[in-house]
């Protein structure tokens, strides 16, 4: 029988898209409770081999990354080559660095044959 016993308790997605139809819903931002460090796009691109942190962060390459400031970011997640270093023929960052070029060129007309 419908609407006998107890209610049950909506979840926190059914309470949300609530929200979002009715037009209430507040984006908050997590605070951070690290730095994020972000190296900008143009110089990723250009980037001959992997330096360390240290040593990008004292070329002034690094940016501490606010959303309020700063926009979007992209975190990419890799897999370390060998132990001692994360990609030491510069194999998995050519590969980003193509696909970065690619995302930023900008298309005037997508065929429809695609």
């Amino acid at each position: 029988m419908l609407g006998c016993g107890p209610k049950k308790p909506k979840t926190a997605l059914e309470t949300y898209a609530k929200t979002l139809r009715n037009g209430s819903a507040v984006e908050e931002e997590a605070p951070m409770l690290f730095p994020m460090f972000t190296l900008e796009l143009s110089n990723l691109l250009c980037m001959p081999k992997l330096e360390p942190f240290e040593v990008l962060q004292a070329a002034q390459l690094l940016v501490n990354y606010t959303s309020s400031t700063q926009g979007n970011a992209v975190l990419v997640s890799h897999q370390w080559v060998e132990l001692e270093h994360p990609d030491p023929d510069f194999r998995q960052m050519r590969v980003l660095q193509e696909a970065l070029k690619h995302l930023t060129v900008e298309v005037p007309q997508i065929p429809l044959d695609v």
